[in-house]
């Protein structure tokens, strides 16, 4: 059983410290973020990826190298479609 893992995008630290022991962590870890969005973490040797599944419906994709302590981020379109409902015209108006 995996422990839980807290990850602070400002700790590289503790970033250096997942990759080092990166082994127990064979597949991506599901989780939320601070403010209950979806995350999904893959924990490699040299980086730490994140995808944040954004309240306002995009992708954030995120590389982070502890050892440069560097960051890339992208984002990788929409995950959901807006929700304002659509405009259709009643039957018989122009």
């Amino acid at each position: 059983m995996l422990k839980q893992v807290v990850f602070d995008s400002g700790d590289w630290a503790s970033m250096r410290e997942l990759c080092k022991n990166h082994e127990q962590y064979p597949v991506p870890l599901l989780g939320k973020t601070s403010i209950g969005e979806d995350i999904i973490i893959e924990v490699l040797s040299d980086r730490i990826i994140t995808e944040v599944y954004q309240e306002n419906g995009w992708v954030r994709k995120n590389f982070y190298y502890p050892e440069e302590c560097t960051t890339e981020e992208l984002f990788q379109g929409k995950w959901k479609q807006s929700q304002q409902p659509s405009k259709k015209r009643a039957r018989g108006e122009r």
